[in-house]
């Protein structure tokens, strides 16, 4: 079948559309207002009506990624990686999703990006989803084992946590139970 987009739904595919060949636009094709080098999916005609420009999978060619360059993560001028599809990822990088890799990154001072892989709906409100960062490829593994050692860390001091709330609740239990049977030693037992 055939399917035809808006140039931002090609865009969330993987694929965008070809960029045609710019000419100067006539006297009688440029409306006012208009700004020539807008890439609105809504356009004016020449009658002033309001159209949207649909592209075909045969106007569009797979999106290129840019390229990491000195350790430094391409990133849109909102500061995160738009991360529709795998294909998205910026060459040279990797994304990574395990807890605490951020944080990780920030200690050491690399160069992150948080991944936004979509939109959720809040309160009536479309907001950006983030899930993970997206680092260069040379970093990876220094930041997943950093990730997994405070991820220990956590854990243990987690572990640590309920053992001492479980010990407190077997405190209150035995004190509890030591009032009770003084207390059916003086007055006798009551039920």
């Amino acid at each position: 079948g055939v399917s035809t987009l808006e140039a931002a739904a090609w865009r969330y595919s993987g694929t965008e559309k070809e960029p045609v060949a710019e000419k100067e636009p006539d006297e009688e094709e440029l409306v006012p207002g208009e700004d020539v080098g807008d890439d609105s999916p809504v356009v004016a005609d020449a009658n002033g009506s309001d159209q949207v420009a649909l592209f075909g999978e045969w106007q569009t060619e797979p999106y290129l990624p840019p390229i990491a360059t000195d350790g430094k993560v391409p990133r849109t001028s909102r500061g995160h990686v738009e991360m529709w599809t795998e294909h998205h990822l910026p060459r040279g990088t990797t994304h990574l999703r395990q807890p605490h890799v951020a944080k990780v990154a920030r200690q050491l001072g690399l160069d992150f990006a948080p991944a936004m892989v979509g939109f959720d709906i809040r309160e009536g409100r479309s907001v950006p989803k983030f899930d993970g960062i997206v680092v260069c490829e040379e970093h990876e593994g220094l930041l997943v084992e950093g990730a997994a050692a405070i991820h220990e860390v956590v854990e243990d001091r987690q572990a640590r946590k309920r053992q001492a709330e479980a010990l407190e609740d077997w405190r209150s239990l035995i004190r509890a139970l030591r009032i009770r049977q003084r207390l059916n030693q003086q007055y006798g037992s009551v039920t």
